[in-house]
């Protein structure tokens, strides 16, 4: 009996194990004539921390008749429809990315339909071929798109091809827009140099490549000339070899220095940057010690900007681009801020605000100035004295000073900004006989409403970007006329949140090594709050 008690427990206890089973997101993909889409992959997302991620078993595939079911937890969820050559990626319901997707609430038992007509996707293809016009199989061809990000853009690598025997490719899956195409040989001993469509050494400088909705646009070719390197031999202060360092070269490309190659040292020092195009290079050096981050750029330059250029012809090997790297050599000089630039002056409109600069040790060789209305610079305020006009009604005033050193970096610097400016003084009414003129109408009170919370154009972030330094934002107050103003702060490595770290200060450890660097202040008043997002920099 006992025996028979027990597996009676067992097994009215067993379905408890599966209670939460979740639901499902079921659909039917299809063309825009009606036709079936198979063989789609389709993938489920979900939230965590900072961006929309693949959910663990969250994938699957579409059947010959186009449906799909994908059993999930419960929870919720955003759906992404993919095959990378016939069709252009999507998202439920009908968004180009996965922020912009619907988002679907997965609970036990439920059952949701998620349906899509998927577009046919653009094509980009043509030919590649070596010297002397030899067809180049099995190189690697990729479709850059430009991206936006924080204010600014950059290209970034959409969809992949491989060019076969005759050296053909066709590159599909794209959505209906302008790209710009690379060619490259990605073996570990590149033998072709790495180019963009239209000969260029920089997808910066690259020629765009428009294809229409569902089009093919053909003829986008091109014929690689052997690779080119870099050579050389990195050493420490008393002369040894460094090993495993990071050598990377940048290529001119237009006003910028772009990423084209990158290499690390043998035991010896030695390294070889491969895979290399026609054109004017920077090199820099990082190590990283137990105890220390060294960085030199060709030739002993502290920043890629004042490094020296080693100019590539098509098919050589530059020799003896050779670095010492010693600790301390190069670390950045900043002016130390004695006294903060102030202002002084009534805010009303007609007064005259006066600034008085701040002050530095050493002292500043150049100064300049500049009056802010809120964020825009005011055209021709750039005095130590500026009359309020009635544009400024309302808003508020900083003041910026720009000091500079040779041998110093820059060095940016704002008041805490001043308002809101008050609107000039009311003439005195006219006054009938000998009765005294009446005072003049209070000036209007400020409205009851929720603030309008802005940021100081001039936020900025003190601190070397290199391992072992302390980052420090700096000039971070909202602009509100209350004086309760809560902060909070938030910093980021690439996108992701760096733990723990939600204050004014950031000590640099080494995993933020290569990670572009951004802080988030968001200020709040009352129940009004706005964030800004100050980027700073990646870490050397």
């Amino acid at each position: 009996m006992l025996v028979g008690a027990l597996t009676v427990g067992v097994l009215a206890y067993a379905p408890l194990a599966h209670a939460a089973v979740g639901g499902t997101i079921s659909g039917t993909l299809t063309e825009p004539d009606g036709d079936a889409v198979s063989g789609v992959g389709i993938s489920a997302y979900v939230w965590d921390e900072d961006s929309w991620r693949y959910a663990p078993d969250g994938y699957s595939y579409t059947e010959p008749d186009g449906t799909y079911t994908l059993q999930l937890p419960p929870g919720e969820y955003r759906i992404g429809y993919y095959d990378g050559y016939d069709y252009v990626e999507e998202f439920f319901d009908d968004a180009a990315t996965v922020e912009d997707a619907d988002t679907l609430t997965v609970a036990d038992g439920s059952t949701i339909t998620a349906d899509a007509e998927l577009a046919l996707a653009s094509h980009i293809a043509g030919s590649v071929v070596g010297p002397g016009d030899v067809p180049l199989g099995g190189l690697s061809v990729a479709a850059y798109e430009e991206v936006a990000y924080d204010g600014g853009t950059y290209w970034q690598a959409v969809q992949y091809a491989d060019t076969d025997e005759a050296g053909d490719y066709d590159l599909g899956g794209l959505a209906a827009g302008v790209y710009r195409v690379e060619f490259s040989d990605g073996g570990d001993l590149p033998v072709y140099a790495t180019e963009y469509y239209n000969d260029e050494a920089s997808v910066l400088v690259a020629d765009d490549v428009t294809v229409a909705p569902g089009g093919v646009t053909g003829d986008i070719d091109a014929k690689l000339a052997e690779a080119s390197q870099i050579r050389g031999t990195v050493t420490d202060a008393d002369g040894e070899a460094i090993g495993d360092a990071d050598v990377y070269a940048y290529v001119k490309a237009g006003d910028e220095w772009d990423y084209a190659g990158r290499a690390f040292t043998d035991g010896d020092g030695g390294y070889t940057v491969d895979g290399l195009a026609a054109g004017t290079y920077r090199v820099s050096f990082n190590y990283e010690s137990p105890d220390d981050y060294l960085y030199e750029v060709w030739n002993n330059k502290g920043s890629l900007e004042a490094g020296d250029d080693v100019v590539l012809g098509p098919d050589t090997a530059v020799e003896g681009k050779d670095a010492q790297l010693i600790s301390g050599e190069h670390d950045t000089k900043y002016l130390d801020r004695v006294t903060q630039p102030s202002i002084s002056g009534s805010t009303q409109v007609g007064s005259t605000l006066t600034a008085t600069a701040g002050t530095y040790e050493p002292a500043a060789t150049s100064m300049s100035y500049q009056w802010y209305r809120g964020w825009e610079a005011i055209p021709g305020a750039t005095g130590l004295t500026y009359t309020l006009t009635s544009a400024d009604e309302g808003q508020y005033i900083a003041f910026e000073t720009v000091a500079s050193r040779e041998g110093y970096e820059t060095d940016y610097n704002g008041t805490e900004y001043v308002g809101p400016i008050a609107a000039a003084p009311a003439p005195p009414a006219p006054v009938p006989g000998p009765a005294p003129a009446p005072a003049p109408a209070p000036a209007p009170a400020p409205a009851a409403d929720e603030p309008t919370i802005s940021f100081p154009k001039f936020i900025d972030v003190k601190g070397d970007l290199k391992v072992g330094s302390t980052l420090v934002l700096k000039n971070y107050k909202a602009l509100v006329a209350r004086s309760t103003v809560s902060y909070k702060f938030q910093w980021f490595a690439g996108s992701k949140k760096i733990k723990k770290a939600t204050r004014t200060k950031l000590k640099v450890t080494k995993p933020l090594k290569g990670k572009k660097i951004s802080v988030k202040v968001t200020a709040k008043v009352g129940s009004t709050s706005r964030a800004v997002k100050v980027k700073v920099g990646k870490i050397r």
